[in-house]
């Protein structure tokens, strides 16, 4: 088992959105996992594959990219499908939550969407499985919070003992996509965005 140097893709899931729309949505992801703010990994961090002994190592994007931006891409060229007019906003991991909606009320680009991620990575030994928390929200262009989702748990992907570096890139990115296709469908979402 290469428990080094592994990489996930994320810059490639295709969002399958079940809403449909014409409304501007200005999108932020914002990465405020303990590990961003802490800087204890770079912001392409994705989670651990563990070697023999049991020793993690850090996954990062295969993009290279870091996985806020990813998510946005993503999510931007899902929306925009389903007839969305999408803009993005970068954030910082040192930006509080007051001060992206203010500026996002600022650039008056259309309804702010943020994505927060509190938590999400993967840790794979034997056994495969990933930590996330992630609030989906949505304000009026007034800056007004109109209505928000929220999931977190850790979930199990699987176990094998041949090659869990394989079971975890085949299998924690698609596991993202869900739940950010869950999230946008909910209908604390779904009935704002329509």
């Amino acid at each position: 088992m290469i428990a080094k140097g592994n990489k996930h893709p994320y810059h490639d899931l295709e969002l399958n959105f079940s809403i449909s729309g014409s409304s501007s949505v200005l999108l932020a992801v914002h990465d405020q996992r303990t590990e961003m703010l802490s800087t204890q990994k770079p912001p392409e961090f994705v989670g651990y594959m563990r070697s023999g002994f049991g020793i993690p190592f850090a996954i990062l994007t295969k993009s290279g990219q870091p996985l806020a931006a990813d998510i946005t891409n993503i999510i931007a060229k899902g929306l925009g499908k389903k007839g969305f007019q999408v803009k993005t906003i970068t954030t910082s991991p040192s930006e509080t939550h007051e001060q992206l909606v203010e500026r996002m009320k600022a650039e008056n680009a259309g309804m702010p969407v943020i994505l927060h991620l509190t938590a999400w990575h993967s840790d794979a030994y034997q056994a495969v499985w990933y930590n996330y928390d992630l609030v989906l929200q949505v304000y009026g262009t007034d800056g007004k919070f109109l209505g928000q989702k929220h999931v977190q748990g850790r979930d199990s992907v699987g176990t094998t003992m041949w090659n869990p570096p394989k079971l975890a890139r085949k299998k924690v990115p698609p596991a993202l996509k869900q739940k950010l296709e869950e999230m946008f469908a909910s209908p604390e979402i779904a009935g704002i965005l329509k």
